[in-house]
């Protein structure tokens, strides 16, 4: 386990200097503003496509649509916790995760919330600062993983056909005042892997232009955003836009007559023994796909931990190990990790990531077993600690695929770490 480890380490180490250290980095974020707290990415410099799905593996129907019912929803108790060990009963070394502690109480003052879960116990849980396990954040573009989840589960549902389905099919052509050919291409798959072409000026490229506030302000955003001119051929560019993700959550309600957050609370949280009451929205009923989910950061664990489990959660299928798969499969080249996938980011050396604007971290690692949650302060500067950690830190850690000799030493200084920062 340590050859693997050292190996990714090594692989990794001039790419961790380029892209989350490096001033590059921090000259991007320091674009971003205050009021928009979803990360927002650029159009890559040379776009290649790497591969290309057209079409979700064939899912039988478990669900035939219907009119949405009425509902009235109230939080479910939590019936389910995870189980917590010493790191070593878990393979890892409680001293290196103890240096990790120490290092963040000395240098990283915006690290809020960590988690790190593997074999689903927890080996490591703190929050620095006047923060608890049940404290609350709104995650950022976090959300956008939660609602590719979301998506899989309509479509396994049958309230979406597949990810071909045309914006058209939701957005007729005749209804739209800035129609063009090229809008008949685009389909829901470019809009998860944010590549529909559209001219969106959400990203540090265009100084925000329509971003929060600002495309609240606009009188029919949904109308405004689809007759968006088409300025390159849906599926042959990146280009990170927050409205991707936001139209993706109208097309939801369309089709399953629900909010998002609604859709969620039955489909996905209600059954993880989850309730989420703050989430934001838009226009009067539609939930924003982008961003504004309010949970802890064991509840987001959860979600992490569902995609582990290849979509099964006590013994219940939530969605489809098929669409798990193709989510997180590369897409095309991204940039905050090597490749982006259906509103995942993944990672070359075997693990995807949903990544928020100022430091919020969902790490699924499968070849570990292992989900990491970090939250942090919201600033620009605090964006690329939590990857800093995870390399030089959480993945050293991991010496064993099994238990190993216990370090009581070493343990009790990651507790007297964790007490300190608490």
């Amino acid at each position: 386990m340590n050859q693997v480890i050292n190996a990714l380490l090594e692989k990794k180490k001039m790419k961790m200097k380029q892209v989350f250290i490096g001033l590059s980095m921090i000259v991007f974020l320091s674009a971003c503003t205050a009021v928009d707290n979803s990360i927002s990415v650029g159009v890559t410099e040379t776009p290649v496509v790497l591969a290309t799905f057209t079409q979700v593996p064939t899912q039988e129907v478990t669900q035939t649509p219907t009119k949405a019912p009425t509902l009235v929803l109230t939080p479910t108790p939590v019936v389910w916790d995870w189980k917590r060990s010493a790191p070593e009963e878990q393979g890892m070394d409680s001293g290196a995760l103890a240096d990790m502690l120490e290092a963040i109480e000395e240098e990283y003052p915006s690290i809020k919330s960590m988690v790190v879960i593997r074999n689903e116990n927890i080996v490591l849980e703190t929050y620095p600062g006047h923060y608890h396990e049940d404290s609350e954040f709104q995650l950022n573009s976090i959300t956008k993983s939660v609602l590719s989840i979301l998506f899989g589960i309509a479509i396994d549902q049958g309230y979406i056909e597949s990810v071909d389905q045309k914006l058209t099919d939701f957005f007729p052509a005749e209804d739209l005042d800035n129609f063009e050919y090229l809008k008949e291409i685009i389909t829901l798959e470019h809009l998860l892997t944010m590549t529909p072409g559209l001219d969106c000026r959400d990203s540090f490229q265009f100084d925000w232009d329509w971003s929060d506030p600002q495309w609240r302000e606009i009188d029919d955003w949904i109308e405004y955003f689809v007759d968006l001119p088409v300025i390159t051929t849906p599926g042959n560019r990146f280009a990170y836009c927050n409205s991707d993700a936001r139209v993706l959550s109208v097309i939801l309600t369309k089709a399953t007559g629900m909010s998002a957050r609604t859709y969620a609370n039955i489909n996905l949280f209600g059954k993880m023994g989850l309730y989420v009451d703050n989430w934001n929205s838009f226009q009067g009923r539609y939930t924003d796909g982008a961003r504004g989910i309010r949970v802890t950061a064991l509840d987001i664990a959860r979600v992490g931990q569902l995609m582990l489990n290849g979509g099964v959660w006590e013994g219940e299928r939530l969605v489809s190990e098929e669409w798990l798969e193709i989510s997180t499969t590369p897409y095309i080249e991204g940039n905050l990790e090597d490749y982006y996938g259906y509103l995942w980011w993944v990672n070359e050396n075997g693990f995807y990531a949903g990544i928020g604007y100022g430091g919020q971290y969902l790490y699924v690692v499968p070849w570990a077993n292992m989900v990491v949650v970090f939250t942090s302060s919201n600033s620009d500067v605090s964006f690329n600690i939590p990857p800093h950690l995870m390399w030089q830190y959480i993945f050293r850690a991991i010496e064993s695929g099994d238990s190993i000799e216990p370090n009581p030493d070493e343990y009790q200084r990651m507790l007297d770490a964790i007490e300190i920062l608490n």
